[in-house]
């Protein structure tokens, strides 16, 4: 059957999905427990030149497109320059919550931060995915990867977590910085950001087939 799509609520759901995983990923950045795979070069590149995390977030997406580009070639079609724009409304929105953010003062705290944080980006990951727009630049990374490897977009997901991570610390190493940014939180959301995508994202399925997608 032919469907068409009620664009408005589309596009509204997409920007919640954006807003949380900003969100979610400042949460788990400001626990200062491990910073997300995906974000740990950025924040790695934020602390040791002293750039605002949203540049270096946005710089990092967009290393994330060109290494599609780099992997698909003649497949790279120009409706994924479009996470060009994924990528400057993720980072702004990280970078306002940043800005307003402190870490907590208790460990208690900060691994309540870490969880919440943790739901919150993969319900927003969930929303954005279920909504069949723009891609997130390294979920996109993460499915071209698996695709070209024919392993599927988990193990994609884990090698481009490994080279993130592996990226990071060489950068940090490199500058005297030890292990900045690697901690048991970095396990902790590599692990349970899919746990939470795989309760959501089934219900955000139902959400665009019942206020999105029109018969």
């Amino acid at each position: 059957m032919f469907h068409n799509v009620n664009r408005l609520n589309q596009i509204l759901f997409y920007l919640i999905g954006v807003f949380l995983i900003g969100l979610g990923i400042t949460l788990c950045t400001k626990a200062s427990l491990g910073v997300s795979p995906v974000v740990s070069l950025a924040y790695n590149a934020s602390v040791i030149f002293n750039i605002p995390i949203g540049i270096t977030s946005f710089a990092n997406f967009v290393l994330c497109i060109f290494l599609q580009f780099l992997l698909l070639r003649k497949e790279f079609n120009c409706f994924r320059v479009l996470q060009v724009v994924a990528s400057f409304l993720t980072s702004f929105v990280m970078q306002i919550f940043d800005d307003i953010l402190v870490t907590p003062e208790t460990l208690a705290l900060r691994f309540a931060w870490l969880l919440a944080g943790i739901a919150v980006m993969g319900c927003g990951a969930s929303l954005t995915v279920a909504m069949r727009f723009i891609p997130n630049p390294a979920d996109a990374l993460a499915h071209t990867v698996g695709q070209v490897t024919g392993k599927g977009f988990g193990t994609g997901k884990n090698l481009i977590d490994i080279v993130f991570i592996s990226s990071s610390l060489i950068l940090s190493l490199t500058t005297g910085k030890g292990w900045l940014g690697v901690g048991i939180g970095t396990l902790i959301a590599s692990l349970g950001t899919g746990r939470v995508i795989a309760v959501f994202f089934p219900i955000f399925e139902k959400l665009y087939e019942t206020k999105v997608e029109k018969s």
